[in-house]
């Protein structure tokens, strides 16, 4: 019995999540120059104020 491969994923997803994690970078990095003004990379990024909380979360 071999072992079954993990199915790859598609260059469509590669870049989503690659385009994620350079938004959350860049939503770490506006909260670093202007910090407790949670707004600024909202609107700057279009995202919802909850999105920007959860990225933030970890850090």
């Amino acid at each position: 019995m071999g072992k079954s491969l993990l199915p790859k994923r598609s260059q469509k997803a590669r870049l989503g999540v690659r385009g994620y994690a350079n938004l959350m970078d860049l939503v770490i990095a506006v909260l670093l120059l202007y910090p407790g003004q949670i707004t600024l990379p909202t609107r700057d990024f279009a995202i919802s104020t909850q999105r920007t909380y959860s990225i933030v979360r970890a850090y």
